[in-house]
């Protein structure tokens, strides 16, 4: 037995350095022996292959796996060992009635023990079915837990490994991935993060279960040990009266031996177990002081990188504001152009819709006159009839077009021979009106004699008409006069208006330059109010309107005093040069049209900007968002890392405890061995006593039947030590195959992770 024990802790030890985050391992020693359940063809591909089908549909069925929070986790793991203990104590009594029960039948007396012993069986095994439902749900939720841990460790794996996979010389080539293949060891600069920890945890509770084991088969050694009390207490009892064999003092003794044999290979498998976890303990805490210093720079650098992004986003932000008020002002002018585009074609649809409507009314008209087609639309007619009245409807109309083409041509004929009549005549009127005014000269000059002497001719009918036209002639001049001198004041009034240096205005290009051309326009206003007020500069729609048509934009007035109006305008005045001053405003309305068409161009090139401006300014934040989350998920990982860590030394703290309880009832157990070695070197005595003595009772040979039962009783306790041995190497096989099996789920997950890594690289 100790032989084997020695082979499964070699073979164990083995497991460990080919697991795939041990840091003994190395890269420059000899291959080791390989696992006949691990891959022994690892060779061929397509085992390979099955075993990556194998595990991707594993990571497939692990996504309907939950994550809980690490203190339900905790929680439930402290359940599960509280119910653990609880159900082996309930084995453990229920073992215990059970030997006393035997014993009790084989010695035949208590029988009210014996009545008793249903009931108790009964609730004990209520209670050990309770338990053992509420364990079964606690553990498929933790091992779903563990599953899901697992997934997420293998993707954060991926990412972890991607730089130094894609920095070495080693591709991915299929089997050298695996477990168990030295090929699969590339010593890379990179440490594995927090969440790699997870992959040591199943490690961890399996030989956490293997020492559980190991505990209840102390605890049965020692309820062995209790039944073997009882039985030397009945040998006592029945040597005390008579004498017994030595072969049941050798028979006892043999069974001392090996329970010495088995408490002494239960302490070894203990202590190597207790340094197994030792070294996985100091994996653990070197690994996290690792993965804590690499996110610690990782952290810093989001963090450098996030400030960065924050300046961009302010510095767009305002460039984003300017953009948007000038665009806020484009936009409504734009929209007054919409409008009064929109007031036009109301305008233009109106004025269609009243001459579609006079249209209407003529052709109502004309099919009314016409007798043929009032009859055409009053009576019903077939398709035919309809066709022939249309074609006839359509013939009379051309007729009738042709016709009032023919009429317009006669009256455009009329039209220009009237209004060649009509130069004519007025070049004849405007010829006598030359005459009469001559003549009127002449009149007026001639001396007042000559008048004198034409007076007695009054009377004739000549000067009679003469005198009616030169009278109808000065009433012409006159109203020629009058509208001469409203045409004048009308003119003098925009002279006003006109602002000065008009010449300068017109040559400047931008408002630098048009800001020195400034002058005060006059109001009406200002010429009632009293002289002692100063005089302002008034900008309104009709005199200061025109500073805006110049690109002046919205001026504040200056404080230019009024120039009094004195002769010296007046002479100024002349209509060449306020005709010259429209000329020019025209001239500057052209310009006026040429920057609002500029204005226009950088409207939309402005718009185009912001568009731009916006879009930067939402993948910024898209951005921000996903380094948020990043710096987030660090900080969930540093926080699952400390906690983790702490119930790391938690578990240590038990195991401690745990060995400590082992070492104190391997003591007890040793000291019960040396006081059955006392007690069996007294019976030693006793029996010889007895042998010596030459009386032999009657009562002999129901203590060799008694000690023929106690040799088949400790027979069938040799059976179930050997079955709990059986057992225990099945289990310790059990936790070979589940270390074999995370190496390969291990090396599967280390595949994964670089294919996820290669494909966010590309992304």
């Amino acid at each position: 037995m100790a032989a084997k024990t020695q082979e499964e802790e070699e073979e164990l030890s083995r497991l460990t350095l080919n697991l795939p985050f041990s840091t003994s391992k190395n890269s420059k020693e000899p291959p080791k022996p390989k696992l006949k359940l691990n891959l022994q063809n690892n060779n061929n591909l397509r085992l390979n292959m099955m075993e990556q089908l194998l595990c991707s549909q594993a990571l497939l069925e692990s996504e309907s796996c939950k994550l809980i929070s690490f203190d339900r986790f905790t929680n439930s793991k402290q359940t599960i060992n509280r119910l653990e203990n609880q159900l082996h104590s309930i084995n453990s009594k229920l073992n215990l009635e059970l030997k006393i029960l035997k014993a009790t039948s084989i010695i035949g007396t208590d029988q009210d023990h014996l009545n008793q012993f249903p009931t108790k069986f009964k609730s004990l095994n209520q209670q050990k079915e309770s338990i053992q439902a509420q364990l079964n749900t606690l553990k498929t939720k933790s091992f779903q837990h563990l599953i899901a841990v697992l997934a997420l460790a293998f993707k954060s794996l991926e990412q972890q490994q991607q730089q130094s996979t894609l920095d070495s010389h080693t591709t991915f080539d299929g089997p050298h991935l695996f477990a168990n293949n030295n090929r699969s060891v590339v010593t890379t600069t990179t440490t594995p993060s927090s969440p790699n920890d997870h992959s040591l945890q199943p490690q961890i509770d399996a030989l956490q279960l293997e020492l559980d084991t190991q505990h209840a088969l102390v605890a049965e050694q020692a309820s062995d040990i209790s039944l073997l009390e009882l039985e030397l207490d009945t040998l006592k009892h029945s040597t005390s009266n008579h004498s017994s064999s030595q072969d049941q003092i050798h028979v006892l003794q043999s069974k001392n031996d090996l329970l010495n044999q088995e408490l002494s290979a239960s302490q070894e498998q203990i202590k190597a177990s207790f340094t197994e976890l030792a070294k996985l303990q100091k994996q653990l805490e070197t690994r996290n002081v690792a993965s804590v210093r690499s996110e610690d720079n990782r952290f810093k650098e989001l963090e450098s990188r996030l400030k960065s992004k924050d300046l961009e986003i302010a510095s767009l932000s305002s460039d984003l504001k300017s953009i948007q008020s000038t665009l806020t002002i484009e936009t409504q002018k734009s929209e007054e152009r919409i409008k009064e585009s929109e007031r036009r074609l109301s305008d233009l649809e109106s004025k269609n819709q009243s001459e579609w409507d006079s249209f209407h009314s003529k052709l109502m008209n004309t099919v009314q006159k016409d007798s043929s087609l009032s009859n055409l639309i009053d009576s019903p007619i077939s398709n035919d009839q309809f066709i022939t009245g249309l074609d006839q409807f359509i013939e009379a109309n051309q007729t009738v077009v042709s016709n009032l083409n023919q009429e317009l041509v006669a009256l455009n004929t009329q039209l220009s021979d009237s209004k060649i009549g009509h130069d004519q005549e007025k070049s004849q009127l405007n010829q006598k009106i030359a005459e009469l005014e001559n003549q009127i000269l002449e009149l007026k000059t001639a001396p007042k004699e000559e008048i004198d002497d034409h007076k007695p001719q009054d009377s004739s009918e000549e000067f009679l008409k003469l005198k009616n036209e030169v009278l109808s002639k000065d009433r012409e001049i006159q109203d020629l006069q009058s509208i001469h001198h409203q045409f004048e004041k009308s003119l003098k009034e925009i002279w006003k208006h006109l602002p000065v240096n008009l010449d300068a205005r017109s040559t400047a290009t931008n408002e630098s330059e048009l800001s020195v051309y400034k002058p005060g326009y006059n109001n009406n206003n200002n010429e009632n109010q009293p002289q002692t007020t100063p005089k302002k500069a008034v900008f309104s729609a009709s005199t200061g309107g025109l500073g805006g048509l110049f690109g002046l934009g919205k001026r504040t007035p200056t404080p230019t005093p009024i120039p009094d109006e004195n002769p010296t305008d007046e002479q100024e005045f002349s209509v060449e040069k306020s005709l010259s001053k429209i000329k020019i405003l025209v001239d500057n309305d052209h310009k006026l049209v040429d920057r609002l068409i500029a204005i226009d161009t950088q409207k939309e090139y402005h718009k185009s900007n912001s568009l731009r401006a916006q879009k930067l300014v939402n993948e910024s934040q898209d951005a921000l968002r996903i380094y948020q989350a990043q710096v987030k998920e660090l900080e969930e990982r540093l926080e699952y890392a400390d906690t983790q860590s702490a119930a790391m030394l938690e578990k240590v703290n038990d195991l401690m405890e745990s060995e400590e309880k082992s070492n104190m009832g391997s003591r007890r157990a040793e000291q019960t061995l040396q006081k059955y070695a006392n007690e069996i070197t007294d019976l030693k005595l006793q029996l010889q006593h007895h042998q010596s003595s030459p009386s032999i009772s009657s009562d002999s040979t129901t203590l060799l039947t008694e000690n023929a039962n106690l040799k088949d009783q400790v027979e069938d306790l040799s059976v179930q030590l050997q079955d709990l041995h059986a057992q225990e190497i099945a289990n310790r096989k059990a936790f070979l195959d589940d270390l074999a099996r995370l190496n390969v789920d291990n090396s599967e997950l280390k595949i994964r992770i670089r294919q996820l890594e290669r494909s966010l690289k590309n992304q």
